[in-house]
């Protein structure tokens, strides 16, 4: 035998399948990743347009700042926006079939926001805000408070706009850390 003679190895031909399949199992999960992920993209600020159009044509909103979603009752778009006098109003568009009243929340009717997130942090000195936004309930114009207390509990806080006082509060304690 000659030293200088290489062995050639070969690999056995289901190995080779395996991984050919893994490959392939692997590329189509990454592809379907992503066209899940940009499906539910799109169906976040899917009719926002209209919308806007809608707003802008039937109420006194005559310049829209910010349009999200809020999950009370039914879905809402909320639009944030000023109105013919410079005032800021607040729109709640169901996005259901049944109802499609508009509800117009104006500045001169409620407790502003940063009043109301001054009036919060007066009660919770020591909590974290996660977020304030508009939010309505049982037709009832809301200031959703989110923020994390002293004992790290994760709370939802529902505030009058109007009169400030509490309308409703959920708490949720982590199992796990």
């Amino acid at each position: 035998m000659d030293y200088y003679q290489q062995e050639k190895r070969t690999w056995p031909s289901w190995l080779i399948w395996s991984l050919a399949v893994i490959c392939i199992l692997f590329v189509i999960a990454i592809v379907y990743g992503i066209i899940l992920y940009k499906d539910i993209q799109q169906s976040k600020t899917a009719g926002m347009d209209a919308t806007k159009k809608l707003v802008l044509h039937d109420t006194n909103v005559v310049h829209i700042d910010n349009i999200f979603l809020f999950h009370g009752d039914t879905r809402y778009h909320v639009v944030e926006g000023k109105t013919k006098d410079g005032k800021e109003a607040y729109v709640f568009v169901p996005k259901n079939k049944k109802n499609n009243k508009l509800t117009v929340v104006s500045e001169t009717n409620i407790i502003a926001k940063d009043n109301m997130l001054q009036q919060w942090q007066n009660s919770c000195n020591q909590c974290q805000l996660i977020k304030i936004t508009p939010a309505l309930l049982e037709k009832q114009p809301l200031w959703e408070i989110t923020y994390r207390d002293n004992t790290d509990r994760y709370v939802i806080d529902y505030f009058n706009m109007a009169k400030g006082s509490r309308y409703e509060q959920f708490s949720f304690k982590s199992l796990f850390k």
